[in-house]
């Protein structure tokens, strides 16, 4: 399978199991949007490397997670703020070093269970994490450990939890650089927005200020004077009236 264009309109489906599809790649939660009653979501071994979240809406009904044996390297909680009923989530057989779950109690109040050995966990972060999800009566389920590794928690971890840190170092600062070039290039589009309503002012007000000017200018009337034009004939009556009685 290479895309989810036939699945996207399923607005009754409950399951969806969709693993070793290693063609689909990094799937984005929109495309389930409309699969309303979805309570379990399988998506192992389909080669994702990131986890992309743009839905408009949540899923209100999903329960079950299945990220597993993908190639997932880090993950907030945040990244599944839009499923507030999720009880369970596989994160196992990935490439994780850091997992930030300080927010897990607020956005997913629901989790009751998560997986997440065979990873690449420094025991430093481990176990932090570990006591967190713990704190909150979030179990951690787990497969088996050789006893020769280190282990935390009983999830296998290593003791190189300085280049752990690094490597999570250097991909945050990525990301606040990618984040830093994202909000200048809405703030110059905004800016341009703000500029040309400017100018759309500016235009506007000169054309008021050209109409307000042309309106108080005074008018010149060439119509004659009522008062002015009867005088002659006034005076005209004058001089005939006075005629007539010297005459008589």
């Amino acid at each position: 399978m290479r895309g989810l264009a036939n699945l996207t309109n399923l607005p009754g489906l409950e399951v969806l199991v969709l693993e070793n599809n290693p063609l689909l790649g990094n799937v984005d939660f929109a495309q389930f949007e409309r699969m309303e009653k979805l309570w379990k979501l399988d998506l192992e071994r389909i080669g994702m490397t990131r986890i992309a979240n743009g839905l408009q809406r949540p899923l209100t009904e999903l329960r079950r997670l299945d990220l597993s044996n993908n190639a997932l390297t880090y993950v907030h909680v945040r990244m599944f703020r839009t499923f507030p009923k999720l009880e369970h989530l596989w994160l196992h057989g990935n490439r994780l070093y850091f997992l930030e779950a300080d927010q897990v109690q607020t956005l997913l109040p629901a989790l009751r269970s998560i997986v997440i050995d065979d990873n690449a966990w420094g025991c430093g972060h481990l176990a932090t994490l570990g006591q967190t999800l713990r704190d909150r009566g979030i179990v951690i389920r787990h497969g088996e450990c050789p006893a020769s590794a280190r282990a935390v928690h009983r999830v296998c971890c290593s003791d190189v939890t300085d280049v752990v840190d690094f490597r999570y170092l250097i991909e945050m600062g990525i990301r606040k650089e990618a984040r830093f070039e994202q909000d200048l290039r809405e703030l110059r589009s905004e800016n341009e927005v703000l500029r040309q309503n400017l100018q759309q002012i500016q235009e506007r007000l000169k054309q008021l200020a050209a109409n307000f000017t042309q309106r108080d200018s005074p008018v010149t009337d060439d119509r004659e004077d009522p008062e002015s034009s009867e005088l002659p004939s006034s005076s005209t009556s004058i001089e005939e009236y006075e005629d007539e009685e010297h005459t008589s």
